[in-house]
């Protein structure tokens, strides 16, 4: 499902893709371009492809069950001030958690309290498509992450060049 421009919210839903793809750079769940997306409270399992796939979208991605997904649970590209609360991301073929950016800058994307769990490549948040960063790591207070564009903490994602 593509949506634009409105607020779109999904809530309460079981999503069971059934392992069928969905084809190329696509999810179970797909916005483009919604500004104040809302999914909370749901089972997203089984995408043949992405579990959540959203572009240049906001809002918030929180307490939902995302699993057994061939390609990454959740992946986002350019987003415009996402929260991603409190999910829990269990046995994605391809990264947990992907928050990628077209350009430098800080878009105001956060991830707290969620953690990815049995990735098949090691279970971790992948920040700014090049740079993993495994749980446990990243900015810790009085301390910088010298090496890495983006730095994922156990509360926000933050630019660090």
């Amino acid at each position: 499902m593509s949506l634009t421009r409105f607020p779109e919210k999904l809530s309460g839903l079981v999503l069971d893709g059934a392992d069928h793809s969905v084809g190329g750079d696509r999810g179970l769940i797909d916005f483009s371009n919604v500004g104040e997306a809302e999914i909370f409270d749901c089972v997203i399992e089984r995408s043949g492809g992405f579990g959540l796939r959203l572009r240049a979208c906001g809002g918030w991605i929180e307490r939902n069950a995302i699993r057994d997904i061939a390609a990454g649970g959740i992946f986002t590209t350019d987003a415009t001030g996402l929260v991603i609360d409190d999910n829990r991301v269990e046995r994605c073929g391809d990264n947990g958690i992907q928050v990628w950016r077209s350009i430098r800058g800080d878009d105001g994307t956060r991830v707290e309290a969620t953690s990815p769990r049995d990735d098949r490549r090691g279970a971790r948040i992948l920040a700014a498509g090049l740079t993993p960063i495994a749980r446990g790591r990243g900015r810790r207070e009085g301390s910088t992450c010298e090496t890495a564009s983006l730095c994922v903490t156990a509360r926000a994602i933050a630019m660090t060049r």
